[in-house]
């Protein structure tokens, strides 16, 4: 079992409430809260529940479409894949237990429990905004015209799996009661209630970084070992200024990254028989993949 303790400000995140902190010389009340981790994800583990939560939506969206044309067994269908899913995705989520004080000068209070996180991120997927209501999407919110150029805002969905629960169950109970209409609006309430659009800023030159990786990696393919010598050579400028922003987090890895670009290059560069350069990026295929793997776990962790 793995134990970890959370800050507030973190579990906050995680459970969508706000905290707030007073200072006082003599202060009328004070409190305090504790959140011991019970269960964990792994990063492999955390990705299939992602995965889970696109696919849930998906069905969501299938068992509406579904419904409204009239078509009740394609609905019925889908809704019951959402009933699997979020199931598999309740059961996932990790548990905390929350230990709360607060105090004041005529009385105590104190609390335990245990706790189950409800808010999972949908796999980064661009189709997934596509079947989220035009409400949903309306709470995008622009980019800033005055806004760091270094960075630009993505936007992530996040599904709040205890109220997706809650809605999709009744769906299911409205549809089983032959009350199609009451079936759209619970689906309907479930993707702009329980689905939200949250952005946050992402360094410019690491989604550049892995575009040209994933560029150089389909040149690679093609045999066009010349094109993906330079671009290579653009992804590691891409890294190196990556790295001047991310600072310790990531720095000492994407360094170590650029260097293995920066080494394959050379060695390309100086290589005067075409031949031999062409067995030296061939061989070097695998070694993209993992560096645009690297880029793209950068980019998913940068939260």
């Amino acid at each position: 079992m793995i134990r970890k303790t959370l800050s507030v400000s973190a579990f906050a995140m995680l459970f969508g409430i706000s905290t707030l902190s007073y200072a006082s010389t003599t202060p009328v009340i004070s409190g305090d809260m504790k959140v011991q981790s019970i269960t964990s994800l792994t990063d492999q583990e955390s990705h299939v529940v992602s995965m889970a939560a696109a696919a849930f939506l998906k069905h969501v969206e299938k068992a509406k479409l579904a419904l409204q044309k009239n078509d009740r067994k394609t609905g019925r269908e889908n809704i019951h894949q959402a009933l699997k899913l979020i199931a598999i995705i309740q059961n996932a989520l990790p548990t905390y237990k929350v230990t709360t004080h607060i105090r004041s000068k005529q009385t105590k209070y104190s609390e335990s429990e245990v706790v189950k996180q409800r808010n999972v991120e949908v796999l980064d997927d661009s189709s997934m905004l596509d079947l989220i209501t035009p409400m949903t999407r309306a709470k995008k919110v622009e980019p800033n015209a005055d806004s760091d150029v270094s960075v630009y805002e993505r936007t992530t969905v996040t599904l709040d799996s205890a109220s997706a629960g809650q809605l999709i169950k009744q769906a299911n109970k409205a549809e089983k009661a032959n009350d199609t209409k009451a079936a759209i609006r619970d689906l309907a309430t479930l993707e702009t209630d329980a689905v939200s659009l949250v952005s946050d800023e992402v360094p410019l030159p690491l989604i550049s970084a892995i575009e040209n990786l994933q560029l150089a990696q389909g040149e690679m393919t093609n045999k066009d070992y010349k094109d993906a010598l330079q671009t290579l050579k653009v992804a590691s400028i891409d890294l190196k200024s990556y790295e001047k922003l991310t600072g310790d987090k990531y720095g000492k890895d994407v360094r170590k990254t650029t260097e293995k670009i920066d080494n394959l290059v050379s060695k390309a560069d100086t290589d005067k028989d075409i031949r031999s350069m062409d067995r030296l990026m061939e061989n070097a295929h695998n070694d993209i993949a993992t560096w645009m793997s690297k880029a793209n776990g950068w980019l998913h962790h940068l939260n």
